[in-house]
């Protein structure tokens, strides 16, 4: 099974639009078990609540507030 980190970037690598240097700093920090949400925030790659909403879709879980 792969972790939720790597599933994220999978997810933003699938969608496009993401450009491909945040992604691959996204992947490292997945593969050296760092939390992959936290750098997309602080990169503006997308704001929260779309960020969520993206995830909760793709995982087929609904979002908490």
């Amino acid at each position: 099974m792969i972790s939720f980190n790597r599933r994220v970037v999978r997810i933003l690598e699938e969608g496009g639009g993401i450009d491909a240097a945040v992604l691959k700093e996204a992947a490292g920090a997945a593969a050296a078990g760092k939390s992959v949400v936290p750098l997309l925030l602080e990169k503006k790659v997308m704001d929260e609540g779309p960020l969520l909403g993206l995830l909760s879709e793709r995982l087929g879980v609904p979002p908490i507030d």
